[in-house]
């Protein structure tokens, strides 16, 4: 059925999400180009640490970057799970991403916390972080965007990092 929709959806631009464990397919089509502004964001982090010092050529050259990639190489509970991130980075040769976005235009929170645990506890330690961005309408025809990023503690639970909440 995937295959049908690739083929159907190729000039269309949408991401897709299979859940094992919740047995949910998702098909999101993205709205705007909001729901993307994370990729230049993390582009020019990318420069501003390779000019700073932080990575040097051979680094940077090792990442891999990635806006809408299938991957389905999870590990239990979600080994028959695939997912679309809607960005993420990856070392070359590996077969999982290091880092992956997340971002949420029409997806509630929990929805998004079920695709970061995908992520993190089916990554088999490969995804080492993921960064959940939940965007919202307000007033105005105006927009906000919350950010959490999580990683995995010792006994294998998501754990919070950091959050910014933005204020309407």
């Amino acid at each position: 059925m995937l295959e049908q929709l690739d083929r159907r959806a190729e000039n269309a631009p949408y991401r897709l999400g299979y859940d094992s464990l919740l047995q949910n397919l998702k098909v999101i089509i993205m709205p705007n180009e909001v729901h993307d502004c994370h990729v230049p964001w993390f582009e020019n982090s990318l420069d501003q640490m390779l000019v700073s010092g932080f990575l040097t050529i051979q680094e940077k050259a090792s990442l891999e970057r990635y806006p809408g990639t299938t991957f389905e190489s999870f590990g239990p509970p979600y080994q028959a799970s695939l997912k679309d991130p809607h960005y993420c980075v990856k070392l070359i040769a590996s077969r999982l991403p290091t880092l992956v976005f997340e971002s949420g235009w029409t997806e509630s929170r929990p929805q998004l916390y079920h695709d970061r645990d995908l992520w993190l506890r089916g990554g088999q330690g490969f995804v080492q972080v993921t960064i959940i961005i939940k965007w919202t309408t307000i007033a105005n025809k105006r927009v906000k965007g919350d950010i959490e990023v999580f990683d995995l503690d010792v006994p294998g639970n998501p754990r919070i990092l950091q959050r910014e909440i933005s204020s309407d």
